[in-house]
């Protein structure tokens, strides 16, 4: 797919949040009411220790990549690819890219989770050859309703 990748700003909050919202497969957001907003985007932007990639077509951004990187490490927080842009390839390029910045910062590894019925991004995960790890059980509270 014919498009650009480029690290998110600012600007970018609003369809940022909108791809966020839309999808079903972040999974700690449940509810209708447990919505990302502009505040925590913004957030994942500015963050030092994060970095937001997005994969943008004739200026309209279909993809959105959120990674944090530790000492030694990246993490995978988020990947998400506008329902009408999906199997084109974008989600395999944003974690080109991730895998890209995580060798130029000499890191060891890439961890990410996903859900069981993700079923898409376990598909990328194996295609890119990452290696399952052990199964996990994960709890959420949500303490503050907004």
């Amino acid at each position: 797919m014919e498009g650009k990748i480029r690290k998110a700003a600012l600007k970018d909050a609003r369809r940022i949040k909108e791809l966020y919202n839309s999808s079903k497969n972040l999974w700690y957001r449940n509810s209708k009411e447990d919505k990302y907003d502009f505040k925590e985007i913004k957030e994942y932007i500015v963050s030092r220790k994060n970095k937001m990639f997005i994969f943008e077509i004739k200026s309209k951004i279909v993809g959105v990549l959120l990674a944090e990187f530790h000492s030694d490490y990246t993490y995978l927080h988020t990947l998400v690819v506008d329902r009408d842009y999906r199997h084109k390839g974008i989600g395999k390029a944003l974690m080109n890219k991730l895998e890209e910045e995580s060798r130029k910062n000499k890191f060891l590894t890439i961890e990410a989770i996903t859900e069981e019925k993700d079923i898409p991004m376990q598909k990328l995960f194996r295609e890119l050859d990452y290696k399952k790890g052990k199964k996990f059980i994960a709890y959420v509270k949500t303490i503050i309703n907004r």
